[in-house]
């Protein structure tokens, strides 16, 4: 199966959208925060983490392995999901959820991960719109993934993020940080992440913190020669938090393959269509909004 790998190597500072905290209208959340309503009519997932339950009531917890309410720590705002080894949460998605059809997306989240330096070898998997596909399934990197690699060389201090989404049966569209452009991300700390992936424009961007830092040699995205398109999902049945799949299912006994024992993620949401700049900016404000005093 054919694989693009596109390798962002662009060499950006990181940069913060500075903003007041002010108070966001709305019905309070699980939370207990007032309600993100960016792009409301667009979300298809939400998952606040002050428990194993979704904050969008039709999905379900499939699998939780050893996940237990002691996983559900401070964060960012109000709990938090921080995982360990068996410790992950995996949700069904109904057969008539949006999410199987999405063309392009958006997803968002709060993360907080040490750095991974070169001579470590686990590397946890956040999130994964997965592939359980009866005749092609992906268990490694599904539908769309995000996950951490081990530190870029000349980028120590930060993380080296690697996100990947299916167009059908041609592969997967792979975006990658290498050398500088890991700067961005800096490890440590609270992050919040934006990805987005346009499929009327073919266009991929990242912010983080608010900042757009997606180099202009990574935007566009092609299969072959051509520009990508529209997306295409295979067997879109789970959302996973915090597992490698092939663990899980296949019994796979991987070092480099780890659990989210020293990471955090709070806030996911999943958007079946690319935010607009000005809509990431605004996500990032309410959510920066809602964070903990």
């Amino acid at each position: 199966m054919k694989k693009i790998y596109v390798f962002g190597a662009a060499a950006l500072a990181l940069c913060a959208i500075s903003c007041n905290k002010e108070k966001n209208d709305g019905p309070n959340t699980p939370n207990g925060k007032p309600e993100v309503t960016v792009a409301k009519d667009a979300l298809v997932a939400y998952l606040p983490f002050e428990s194993e339950a979704a904050g969008t009531t039709e999905l379900v917890v499939a699998d939780k392995g050893e996940t237990t309410e002691d996983n559900f720590v401070n964060g960012r705002t109000g709990k938090c999901f921080q995982g360990g080894e068996k410790q992950y949460l995996i949700y069904t998605v109904p057969q008539d959820s949006p999410i199987r059809s999405m063309k392009g997306f958006t997803y968002s989240a709060w993360v907080n991960q040490p750095e991974i330096l070169q001579s470590q070898v686990p590397v946890p998997l956040y999130f994964q719109l997965a592939n359980l596909d009866s005749e092609k399934p992906d268990h490694f990197w599904g539908n769309i993934s995000l996950a951490v690699d081990r530190t870029a060389e000349g980028a120590e201090g930060n993380l080296t993020f690697k996100t990947c989404f299916r167009h059908g049966d041609d592969g997967s569209i792979w975006k990658q940080w290498n050398g500088d452009y890991g700067k961005c991300f800096p490890a440590g700390r609270w992050n919040h992440l934006i990805y987005t992936y346009n499929n009327e424009t073919s266009e991929f961007h990242v912010y983080v913190n608010g900042a757009d830092v997606t180099p202009e040699n990574v935007v566009e995205c092609k299969m072959g020669e051509n520009l990508a398109g529209d997306l295409s999902f295979i067997g879109a049945d789970q959302i996973v938090i915090g597992a490698w799949l092939p663990k899980i299912l296949d019994g796979a006994t991987d070092e480099w393959m780890g659990w989210m024992d020293n990471a955090q993620i709070d806030e996911f949401r999943l958007y079946s269509r690319a935010l607009t700049a000005e809509e990431a900016t605004e996500l990032y404000r309410a959510e920066v909004a809602n964070i903990n005093e």
